[in-house]
């Protein structure tokens, strides 16, 4: 349904009008399921930094920050653990070694999309 739509937009305005829809109709019904998952996600991690605030030195945060990191499923982990195995295959490829080491970001990301 949202396919035809975006399909049947004529110029910016019908973008623009067709987002409010899309956000106005989206945020009601997501809203009840996400907020208590987040609160209930975000709620620990409040409790232990308050309770690591007293740690000497403001390194409490920082112990709260590594011991999170380490929890099993944590996404931000598993994304840092699936980035490393790239750059190690990478420096592991001379021809792709290279491509990366002569090229600046712009470059490896007009690359990316070309493809």
């Amino acid at each position: 349904q949202i396919e035809r739509k975006v399909a049947a937009t004529n110029g910016l305005s019908d973008v623009i009008a067709l987002e409010r829809e899309v956000l106005e109709s989206f945020f009601p019904q997501i809203v009840p399921h996400f907020a208590p998952r987040f609160a209930a996600a975000m709620y620990p991690l409040f409790i232990l930094k308050e309770l690591a605030a007293s740690i000497p030195n403001g390194g409490g945060k920082d112990l709260v920050l590594t011991i999170t990191r380490g929890l099993h499923h944590n996404v931000t982990t598993e994304m840092n653990l699936q980035l490393w195995e790239v750059a190690k295959k990478i420096q592991d490829d001379l021809p792709s070694l290279k491509h990366f080491t002569s090229n600046n970001a712009d470059t490896l990301a007009d690359n990316y999309l070309c493809d």
